[in-house]
């Protein structure tokens, strides 16, 4: 297997982790925003 396929592999891994950590942080959000909206 040549590095560079590695680092490829690699670096498609750190956009997915870091786009599903974006998603989740909205998610988040949207969770802690509508629950902070109902107590009211």
């Amino acid at each position: 297997m040549g590095l560079s396929r590695i680092l490829k592999k690699v670096n498609k891994a750190k956009q997915a982790i870091s786009s599903l950590k974006g998603i989740a942080s909205k998610l988040q959000n949207i969770n802690y925003n509508s629950a902070v909206n109902s107590d009211e």
